[in-house]
């Protein structure tokens, strides 16, 4: 675990694979999941709830408009979607 004192006040700073994460304190993260072109992903568990999480870490979101625009339509479409097939968005950060 990295510690700095640039780390934003609630979060953790977290290096998995070679990736630095910064999560809300809450989240324990447990490990990697998966990568992608567009991200990587880590299973957690939130402190308070005790539930099983996923964590979604976008690289470069903001690289161009287009991958903008992909962030965004992901996080839409997840806030809205509920299947059991498919995690529901939970919050998002920046």
């Amino acid at each position: 675990m990295l510690s700095s004192p640039l780390v934003t006040k609630g979060f953790l700073r977290l290096e998995i694979q070679k990736t630095t994460w910064e999560v809300p304190e809450q989240y324990t993260v447990l490990k990697a999941v998966g990568s992608g072109a567009y991200g990587t992903v880590c299973s957690a568990i939130d402190q308070q709830t005790k539930e099983k999480v996923a964590i979604k870490k976008l690289y470069r979101p903001f690289q161009s408009l287009i991958h903008a625009k992909r962030a965004y339509r992901e996080l839409r479409l997840l806030r809205h979607i509920q299947h059991d097939n498919v995690i529901c968005l939970l919050v998002s950060c920046e």
